[in-house]
């Protein structure tokens, strides 16, 4: 892993190179202990320098060539505030032999998230869980498991991309982004414009969204696994 990492606007200095030496010669379970003693330096260290090929491994995975430093760039950032916000010696598990699978199953939630976000193409969505997209409410039944919860995130994500631009964009707007129906009608011209499609929809209503919007839940509530 690199020691600089690019987030935004600015740069985030995950460890100076003297800092990281501290640790190297440590063991995992010395450097857990540190963590469990309040020392946030051991865990980025943990984290993003002993286990940071879980991050380049997931990240190999999901991404095409030309955006592969992006997404990890991103990746990274999206863990570090994780973690961060939750306070890293509470976040982590309690057994050091478990940080592995653990970071797997974060970071791999926190890519699809990340995914899931650029679904609505030129609408960025914010995080969308399971439950919020049309089709899918209280079909979940796995909450309190991370694995289970990863696998059903993965298959939405799946089934989400089946879908044509425009509906992925209907939903992205009203569900994700908060839009009404009548507020997402508007944008469709534009929207269709601007990826060279032709609807025989001069000017889309309410309605129309509406409708799209409970086709498609309907569609996407067969397919539930």
């Amino acid at each position: 892993m690199n020691s600089l990492i690019r987030i935004s606007n600015g740069e985030l200095m995950l460890l100076d190179l003297k800092t990281a030496q501290r640790y190297r010669p440590m063991s995992d379970l010395n450097i857990f202990a540190a963590v469990r003693g309040g020392d946030r330096d051991a865990a980025v260290f943990l984290v993003f320098h002993r286990y940071g090929d879980v991050l380049t491994t997931l990240v190999a995975q999901y991404a095409d060539r030309d955006c592969h430093e992006r997404l990890l760039s991103e990746l990274v950032s999206e863990l570090y505030c994780y973690l961060a916000d939750r306070g890293w010696e509470k976040s982590l598990p309690d057994d050091v032999a478990k940080v592995r699978g653990y970071l797997y199953i974060v970071e791999r939630n926190l890519l699809l998230r990340m995914r899931m976000r650029d679904w609505g193409v030129h609408g960025r969505c914010t995080t969308v869980s399971v439950d919020e997209v049309p089709g899918f409410e209280g079909r979940s039944t796995s909450s309190d498991d991370p694995a289970r919860r990863v696998e059903e995130q993965d298959y939405v994500e799946r089934l989400l991309a089946t879908l044509s631009e425009t509906r992925r964009f209907i939903l992205c707007k009203k569900h994700i982004e908060g839009y009404k129906s009548a507020e997402v009608a508007a944008m469709l011209p534009a929207f269709w414009d601007s990826i060279g499609e032709k609807h025989n929809v001069d000017a889309p209503t309410q309605e129309y969204v509406d409708n799209v919007v409970s086709r498609t839940a309907r569609q996407l509530r067969n397919q539930w696994m």
